[in-house]
């Protein structure tokens, strides 16, 4: 977040080009099933924050609500797990009256708390790279 909008506090017009709308790293989880998803959430800033878009991490791999060309198996497993869901996201949207952190899920409340630790750190080592090399061979 820090690095992508400069701060964790967003509102209409941050930035350089007074963006109306962001793509906010979050998570997901199914009311009925309690299923869980890491998920990038679009979210109007321009608005009082509305969720107007959602791409999830699942078993398929990313899957866009409402996205007419998934197969149709794929579709319905989504609506199972997910359908109707509670979000958050890991930023603070100004004037955002559809997220109360305080009432989210405590599945979704502890996400969002720890997900700083549980990122993955990539080291570059020169033996990767060669094993990538040869693997191309």
């Amino acid at each position: 977040m820090v690095e992508q909008y400069g701060s964790t506090q967003l509102s209409c017009g941050y930035g350089e080009g007074q963006e109306d709308y962001a793509v906010l790293p979050g998570i997901i989880r199914g009311k009925k099933t309690g299923e869980i998803a890491v998920a990038l959430l679009g979210i109007d800033l321009q608005s009082s924050g509305e969720h107007c878009e959602t791409e999830a991490l699942c078993r398929y791999g990313v899957v866009t609500q409402g996205d007419s060309r998934l197969p149709k198996q794929v579709a319905e497993e989504f609506s199972a797990k997910f359908i109707p869901y509670d979000y958050g996201y890991t930023a603070d949207v100004s004037g955002d009256i559809h997220i109360s952190k305080n009432e989210l899920p405590n599945e979704i409340k502890e996400f969002l708390n720890t997900f700083q630790n549980h990122t993955a750190e990539l080291l570059y080592t020169g033996e990767a790279e060669k094993e990538d090399t040869e693997m191309e061979r």
